[in-house]
């Protein structure tokens, strides 16, 4: 049996569909986190839902778990690893790394290297410094000490415990021809040895494929920035690059539809102070065909992430013939160029004119990039990867 501990997402209603058809003994049970009356994306008829991971009720499904079964974690957090230190460990323990659940959580440990200067500052204002400072000498020194040493020192106490349940992994799962998100999180958490399997959800080559056209000669270029309202995209921080193309016809895209309310209106208060009109915040959720839709209208995309995120985004983006900019300490960046698909590096924006950053990529460089991103990520590709895990 495989057991698959899972959250609440976009991605995991395909999934499920997906390891339905290849698994061929059909012996899957899907947990997902929370519950059924507060889900916004998951509706499969086999997700069972577990509102706390540590109740009676789930502990006695994971007591029948041996070592002829398969467990696993889509969303690695803490809580989640913490349980997995309290089962056998024979049973074969598979994650599948999300980006954030390795390099985000515990949170403020990661804060200093997944973000840059601005959003810095705006992530610290929010989750570190007081709402208020006191006015009370004694109680202010109290506030000043915290905000330099004490959150340190609980992160690192986490950080501890959650690289304490890193070493209990079995098996990474990730994305195809790449070795270097499996090396970085060995060398966060101090790994030596991790095996690693090819896997990939769907994502949305082949919708994509089937949804791309030409787009219109019109004279505005459209700005594709980031993913969600999550800190990790850095938008305020790469709006302020774009900053001196604002006289330019261009307009700025920035999909804001999950992720933290707070921080989107952040980036929405900056995105109009610096390109006014220029704006074009997408809020609501969309369906996967009505979101590739929607990215048929991008010139080009921005991911300014520091960590892996937004892989669906670049490969339907990529798939649509879109020119897209990553930073090239993103391991995705480092994937791409090693498989011959054509990226740029988000970090030359700054040094070069607006028409060697809009200049579209050539049929041909399309092409080419289809041909390798099917070669990886189709949906045959991807349910050959699946097969070979779950069975």
């Amino acid at each position: 049996m495989n057991y698959h501990i899972m959250i609440d997402d976009k991605f995991i209603d395909g999934f499920i569909n997906d390891s339905e058809n290849v698994s061929t003994k059909n012996a899957n049970r899907y947990f997902i986190r929370g519950t059924k009356q507060t889900a916004i994306y998951v509706n499969h008829p086999k997700a069972e839902w577990i509102e706390d991971l540590w109740s009676n009720d789930f502990r006695n499904i994971l007591n029948c778990v041996t070592n002829q079964d398969k467990i696993f974690i889509h969303w690695y957090d803490l809580n989640v690893g913490k349980l997995m230190l309290t089962i056998d460990k024979n049973i074969p323990l598979y994650v599948s790394p999300w980006g954030g659940d390795f390099y985000e959580d515990p949170y403020l440990y990661h804060i200093n290297w997944v973000h840059d200067t601005i959003t810095l500052r705006y992530v610290k204002k929010t989750y570190i410094y007081p709402k208020r400072w006191s006015k009370h000498p004694i109680r202010l020194l109290q506030q000043i000490l915290w905000c330099l040493l004490n959150y340190k020192k609980v992160a690192k106490k986490d950080f501890e415990l959650k690289k304490l349940t890193a070493h209990r992994i079995n098996y990474l799962l990730i994305d195809p021809a790449t070795s270097s998100e499996c090396d970085i999180i060995k060398n966060i958490y101090g790994i030596n040895e991790l095996c690693s399997m090819p896997f990939s959800y769907n994502l949305n080559f082949d919708l994509a494929n089937k949804l791309r056209i030409t787009k219109n000669n019109n004279a505005i270029i459209n700005v594709q920035i980031g993913n969600s309202a999550t800190e990790t995209n850095n938008h305020v921080d790469c709006i302020k690059i774009l900053k001196k193309f604002n006289n330019e016809n261009i307009k700025l895209m920035l999909p804001l539809s999950y992720g933290t309310p707070k921080y989107a209106e952040f980036v929405k208060i900056h995105g109009i102070k610096m390109f006014s009109k220029k704006c074009e915040f997408i809020e609501k959720f969309m369906s996967r065909e009505e979101y590739v839709k929607k990215l048929n209208e991008v010139d080009i995309a921005i991911m300014f992430h520091n960590r892996s995120q937004a892989f669906g985004n670049c490969i339907a983006l990529l798939t649509l013939g879109k020119k897209l900019f990553l930073k090239n300490s993103n391991p995705l960046f480092q994937m791409f160029q090693k498989v011959g698909i054509i990226v740029f590096d988000a970090n030359t924006i700054k040094d070069i004119t607006f028409e060697e950053f809009s200049k579209p990529l050539t049929e041909g460089q399309i092409q080419s990039n289809i041909e390798k991103i099917a070669n990886l990520f189709s949906e045959k590709k991807r349910l050959e990867y699946l097969s070979k895990v779950l069975n």
